[in-house]
């Protein structure tokens, strides 16, 4: 009896077993969900910046023609005055009294003047700075020296403004000092927030990858010295190794076995096998 009682078990655990093999063999892959861009082809462009520093394109002292004592003062410091218009009267007993106009058209960045006051005939009394094109200076290395070869304009950001300035000297020589070549750059008619002082950032083109195949920087998987991407095919994550070109933030360029318009996975790439079938996914609108 025991003997047909272990023989029923047997047979019991053994229809289980085939069972739950038959469960497993019939189950369907769950597929992954996944978000993906599209492969474009465009050029991509690595720009460096370069910080400086804004200056007046050109500030003139102004000097009384005599010594004299001060009887009017006709302008206060930060006011815009044009050519011609006066800015002191002074007497003086060699000249009576007399007028010192201003030489050039410009903002008075400083004035040391006052009513009773005595101004002399060798030290500045005022300056005035021309405005309305500033002045930007920045050093170099002999590598970031030559992306100015030929350079005409460079685009420039001040006081988050974008702009573009006049490149106007690349120096041949560098700095004594710094070891770093200087370039100058003018900026015309700057707007009404950037003033002389703020910082500066040239940026330059530093390498073009033209017509290349471009992938969100995100799609990158890099393992065992390889770096691939996952491409959706029929429903599918296809690996596919690629060769990094140029990579930003945002953008890498790539070659390999992929072409513009394909779908690339940026989102979920990271549990994914060759072959693994996927569930595309709209990106979150939060």
């Amino acid at each position: 009896m025991k003997k047909i009682f272990f023989i029923l078990v047997f047979i019991s655990a053994a229809l289980i077993g085939c069972s739950n093999q038959a469960e497993d063999e019939n189950a369907e892959e769950v597929p992954v969900a996944v978000q993906v861009d599209e492969v474009t082809k465009e050029t991509l462009t690595v720009e460096k910046s370069i910080y400086g520093k804004t200056t007046p394109k050109s500030s003139v002292p102004v000097i009384a023609p005599v010594a004299g004592e001060v009887t009017e003062v006709h302008v206060e410091k930060g006011q815009t005055v044009e050519e011609g218009d006066t800015i002191i009267s002074i007497t003086s007993p060699n000249t009576g009294e007399i007028e010192v106009d201003a030489t050039i058209a410009g903002q008075i960045t400083s004035l040391n003047a006052s009513e009773g006051g005595v101004v002399s005939n060798t030290e500045p009394f005022a300056t005035i700075s021309e405005l309305s094109s500033l002045h930007i200076q920045v050093g170099v290395t002999p590598e970031t020296r030559q992306l100015f070869n030929d350079l005409e304009e460079v685009p420039v950001i001040v006081n988050e403004k974008e702009a573009t300035a006049t490149v106007d000297y690349v120096s041949s020589v560098p700095n004594q000092q710094t070891s770093l070549y200087e370039v100058e750059a003018t900026l015309q008619d700057p707007a009404e927030d950037v003033l002389p002082g703020m910082t500066a950032i040239m940026r330059v083109t530093e390498e073009e990858v033209s017509e290349g195949l471009v992938i969100p920087t995100e799609a990158l998987v890099e393992e065992g010295g390889s770096t691939y991407v996952y491409i959706i095919k029929e429903d599918k994550a296809i690996q596919t190794e690629v060769n990094v070109l140029r990579s930003l933030t945002d953008k890498t360029a790539v070659e390999g076995d992929i072409q513009e318009g394909d779908q690339v996975v940026v989102k979920g790439q990271l549990v994914l096998s060759d072959g693994k079938e996927v569930t595309i996914q709209e990106e979150d609108a939060s």
